[in-house]
């Protein structure tokens, strides 16, 4: 599988984190796919355009855990560095 080199980190609330980041980071958006398929499809290219981009780190957020979705996930689980969650929805956040 493919890890992209830059830290990329699943999130599950992306407008509390983009308030409080300070460091510049891209989000991988994959609602822009019609469907898992394409999802499945295009998500290394999609961690491979991420990592070109040179930012501090990158976000995802994971797809629909069921059928294809599971697949989807765990090529996510894979390439993560770990999770970003967000504490109570205070200015700090935290790395799992």
């Amino acid at each position: 599988h493919y890890a992209p080199i830059t830290p990329l980190y699943i999130v599950r609330d992306l407008n509390s984190l983009t308030k409080i980041s300070k460091q510049d980071f891209y989000h991988i958006d994959l609602s822009k796919y019609k469907n898992l398929k394409y999802i499945a499809s295009n998500l290394f290219k999609e961690f491979r355009k991420a990592d070109e981009k040179k930012y501090d780190f990158i976000t995802i957020q994971k797809v629909e855990n069921a059928g294809l979705g599971i697949a989807i996930n765990d090529r996510i689980e894979k390439a993560s560095s770990g999770n970003i969650e967000m504490i109570s929805g205070k200015s700090n956040s935290y790395l799992v």
